[in-house]
């Protein structure tokens, strides 16, 4: 072509592939960015004779290393700070201290209060004992525990709160409450202060006893 010729009107400017412009967006989004790497890994494959490669290669880059960051953030705090311990409450509350029970009708005497806090868990073995002998006296052996109906749902921020339990033995089935502390100054917690059976009859069973 003279300096005198017209430009080829048919050459157009190149295109910037739409897949990598949206896998860098994706990758700059923390929750997106494995998305965003995987995009970004299609767009630099697939982009042919498009602009945008170098795009393409940063959603790879910083999808990767933010995926990397979230899942160490989520491992090392997420996880064992707030999921691990909501898992924990609800566990608790819907199951009641049954595995302290078990364990105590079955001899059991440290892993019974390994699931208190408090007073309950620096008991004596003879202090358990008697609490187990008693109930066991009264109503036989133990069978399981469930929440009550209509629960008083605890205060907002609430560090402890008392849940009701329907308690089986092979005899019957008892009214219980069972305190749960969900976390004091330090940080979670998630075990129980206390169990008290009410007998209207011959008298609540309470551990750790009153002083």
């Amino acid at each position: 072509m003279t300096q005198f010729e017209a430009p080829d009107q048919t050459m157009q400017p190149r295109k910037t592939s739409g897949l990598a412009i949206t896998a860098l967006i994706c990758s700059i989004t923390c929750v997106c960015a494995p998305i965003g790497a995987l995009l970004g890994l299609i767009a630099f494959a697939t982009i042919g004779e498009k602009k945008g490669k170098g795009l393409a290669v940063a959603a790879i880059l910083i999808g990767v290393v933010l995926s990397v960051v979230s899942w160490m953030g989520y491992t090392g705090f997420v996880k064992p700070n707030i999921i691990d311990p909501m898992v924990k409450a609800v566990t608790l509350v819907t199951s009641g201290p049954t595995d302290a029970m078990s364990a105590g009708f079955a001899g059991d005497a440290a892993a019974f209060k390994a699931e208190f806090t408090g007073a309950a868990a620096t008991a004596s073995g003879e202090q358990v004992t008697d609490f187990i002998e008693t109930l066991r006296g009264r109503y036989g052996e133990y069978v399981s525990m469930e929440p009550a109906q209509n629960q008083q749902q605890p205060g907002f921020g609430a560090q402890e709160a008392p849940f009701q339990y329907l308690v089986t033995f092979d005899t019957g089935t008892v009214d219980a409450e069972a305190m749960i502390v969900f976390a004091d100054n330090s940080g979670p917690i998630m075990k129980f202060r206390s169990i008290t059976i009410f007998d209207p009859d011959e008298g609540d069973v309470a551990f750790p006893p009153a002083p």
